[in-house]
C-alpha cells in the first residue's frame, strides 16, 4: 500500500509545473561554480575565448548543451580534471534555460530603478508627499482611513520608542512639544 502512496505522490509532484529558469538565480551560480574559472573575467585563468559571464552568442549554446554530456573526456565539460562535475538537475536546469532561449537577465544592482507612478487617491488632501499616496491608496483599497495626525506628545514618545528603544525623558518631552517647528 505504501507503493502506491508513493507512486501517487511522486506522479501528482511531476504533473506540478516548474517555476521558469532564471539566469541570475538558477544558472549563474551554476556557471559561477563550475565554468567561470576556465571560462570567466579573468584573462590570467581563463583557458578557452568563450567567456560565460557575458552573454554568449545564441549558436553557442547548442555546443554548450552538447559538451556537458559528452562521452569524450577531452570534450566534456567541466573536465573531469576540475572534480566538479554538473549534477543530473544541473544539466536538466541548463536545458530547460536554453530551450526557453537562454533569457539573460541582469544582476538587480545593474537595473536602474524606474520612479513608480504616484496613484491616485480619493482624500487627495491627506498626502503629504508621494510615499502617502502609496500608503493611502493601500488603506482606501482596504476601506481603512488614515489615522489621525499625532499630538506632539504622543509623537515624540512613538520616535524615541521606534528609533531609540527607550522611551523620552521628561526633558526631551517638555522641549520637543514646546518647540512649534515642523
Amino acid at each position: 500500500m505504501s507503493f502506491l502512496r508513493t507512486g501517487l505522490y511522486i506522479g501528482l509532484l511531476a504533473s506540478v509545473p516548474l517555476r521558469a529558469v532564471d539566469f541570475q538565480r538558477d544558472v549563474r551560480p551554476v556557471l559561477a561554480a563550475h565554468c567561470f574559472k576556465c571560462h570567466g573575467p579573468d584573462e590570467k585563468t581563463r583557458k578557452a575565448k568563450l567567456r560565460l559571464d557575458i552573454r554568449p552568442e545564441l549558436d553557442l549554446f547548442d555546443e554548450i548543451l552538447s559538451r556537458i554530456d559528452h562521452s569524450d573526456f577531452d570534450e566534456l565539460m567541466p573536465p573531469p580534471a576540475a572534480k566538479k562535475p554538473l549534477s543530473v538537475a544541473q544539466k536538466k536546469m541548463l536545458r530547460a534555460w536554453v530551450k526557453a532561449g537562454a533569457i539573460y537577465t541582469e544582476h538587480w544592482a545593474f537595473i536602474p530603478p524606474k520612479r513608480p507612478v504616484v496613484p491616485k487617491v480619493k482624500q487627495a488632501n491627506w498626502p503629504r508627499n508621494n510615499l502617502d499616496y502609496f500608503t493611502l491608496r493601500q488603506l482606501e483599497s482596504e476601506d481603512r482611513a488614515p489615522s489621525p495626525k499625532a499630538d506632539r506628545y504622543r509623537l515624540i514618545r512613538r520616535l524615541s520608542l521606534d528609533l531609540i528603544g527607550i522611551p523620552p525623558s521628561p526633558e526631551e518631552v517638555r522641549k520637543f512639544v514646546n518647540n512649534q517647528q515642523p
